[in-house]
């Protein structure tokens, strides 16, 4: 997982954490979760090459923008759109799953 998307997530494990009691329940979840993300992003294959219903799946794979802004990045590109798109998701990320485990440490 790339470090532009992994504290964020984090949040929301933390979250899940907080509603499931058992770790290795927790740990399921977490394969569930990003088992997929990670092999229908841009990880390990370009979009353009990918088969049309995964290319639109990978379009809407927040993973997929993480990883795109971190090559940029790592390669001295210039900021391009996935950058912005994925420090906006992995904001949008980190509030809900902070809202959500301090929802849940509440009860």
């Amino acid at each position: 997982m790339t470090p532009v998307f992994r504290r964020p997530l984090s949040w929301v494990f933390v979250a899940v954490t907080t509603m499931v009691r058992r770790p290795e329940t927790l740990q399921a979840v977490s394969f569930i979760v990003l088992f997929p993300l990670m092999f229908s992003s841009s990880a390990y294959m370009p979009i353009e090459a990918m088969p049309t219903w995964l290319r639109v799946l990978s379009t809407v794979n927040p993973v997929t923008y993480a990883v795109d802004a971190t090559r940029a990045l790592a390669f001295d590109r210039p900021w391009s759109s996935a950058v912005i798109a994925a420090v906006g998701i992995s904001l949008v990320a980190a509030i809900a799953g902070a809202a959500l485990a301090a929802k849940a440490v509440r009860r």
